[in-house]
């Protein structure tokens, strides 16, 4: 639905972006449209714009390939905007999975059976977030946060907000 949205309007915004780096070089090229009538108001009542980002990933000595996602936006974004929003969500995501597997373990972690795994991940996630909200020592990195609160109680109680008896 969305494709054929996009593709009926060739007067689409766009705007087109080269980068390079990390060993390979991209060309990505953003379009976006405002929603005028092609998506039901019913089942996407905050949907404002449409937005296709084509994307070519060309690694140093091998062949490229094309990558197309459809989005749409509660906001009317510009080409650019809607170019920009995909690296911004992956950095996020990967800063999470980086954060989760190289300081909490979790990749290592041999909990399988029944619903373990999952109730593990929620779990780290909260020490996570409890870790990153503790402003106490501003210049402490989280990894650091998690030593000291591991190696020392009264810590580890100031951290989790722990009043003893």
């Amino acid at each position: 639905m969305l494709e054929d949205a996009i593709a009926d309007q060739p007067n689409a915004l766009a705007d087109e972006q080269i980068r390079g780096g990390h060993g390979r070089k991209s060309v990505q090229t953003a379009q976006v449209i405002p929603n005028d009538g092609l998506v039901d108001r019913e089942q996407w009542p905050e949907c404002a714009g449409l937005g296709r980002v084509l994307s070519l990933r060309i690694p140093n000595g091998k062949t490229g390939r094309i990558e197309t996602s459809y989005n749409i936006s509660s906001a009317v974004l510009d080409p650019d905007e809607l170019a920009g929003a995909a690296p911004r969500h992956w950095a996020v995501e990967n800063d999470l999975h980086w954060r989760l597997d190289v300081m909490l373990r979790e990749d290592a972690c041999a909990v399988k059976r029944d619903h373990a795994p999952a109730n593990m991940s929620i779990v780290r996630r909260i020490i996570l977030n409890i870790l990153k909200l503790d402003t106490t020592h501003s210049k402490r990195s989280v990894r650091l946060h998690r030593k000291c609160a591991g190696w020392d109680d009264d810590e580890r109680m100031r951290v989790l907000q722990i009043q003893p008896l």
